[in-house]
């Protein structure tokens, strides 16, 4: 469990670095990379439920966005 230490330090070091909080909490070693991939990839499929794609649907539109 990530304390509130921890996070303020996390913060800090966002700030100082401009690395998104998922990379400071990484690179501080305060989370596994694997957590950090969980948690993105959970947060990814919460975005697509709530736009109403299905995986595949938001998949092309991903695949469309990087040929551009």
């Amino acid at each position: 469990e990530l304390t509130q230490e921890q996070l303020d330090k996390a913060l800090e070091y966002q700030k100082i670095k401009g690395v998104k909080i998922g990379i400071a909490l990484v690179e501080l070693d305060f989370i596994e990379r694997a957590t950090l991939v969980k948690y993105l990839t959970k947060q990814s499929q919460m975005v697509i439920d709530a736009a109403g794609l299905s995986t595949y649907e938001a998949s092309d539109m991903v695949s469309e966005a990087e040929k551009k």
